[in-house]
C-alpha cells in the first residue's frame, strides 16, 4: 500500500513502476476497506489518517492514468461513503 507521497507527479514521471494498474488500486482498496470491518474502538479512530493518505494515493494514480472507467468511479463511490460515515 504506497502512501500518497510516493505517488506524486515528479515522482511518478522519474519511476513510472511505483504507478499501480487499475486491478492493483482495486485490491488497495478492497484491503482498505476489510480494515474497516472491525468494531468501533480507539485503534480504528487512529486508522482515520492512515486510510486518508491512502484513498488519496488511490485517487492520484487513477487522476494520473486518467482512468475514468466505472470501476473507477465505484471507487470514488467508496471513499465518499467512508468519508460521509466518519462524519456522521
Amino acid at each position: 500500500i504506497l502512501s500518497c507521497l510516493v505517488t506524486d507527479t515528479r515522482t511518478a514521471e522519474k519511476h513510472p513502476s511505483l504507478i499501480r494498474p487499475i486491478s492493483v488500486l482495486s485490491m488497495t482498496m478492497d484491503h482498505l476497506l476489510g480494515l474497516l470491518n472491525r468494531g468501533y474502538d480507539d485503534e480504528l479512530l487512529g486508522l482515520h489518517n492512515f486510510l486518508w493518505d491512502r484513498m488519496r494515493a488511490i485517487r492520484m494514480d487513477l487522476r494520473m492514468q486518467h482512468i475514468f472507467n466505472m470501476q473507477a468511479v465505484f471507487m470514488h463511490e467508496q471513499m465518499v461513503r467512508i468519508c460521509l460515515q466518519k462524519q456522521l
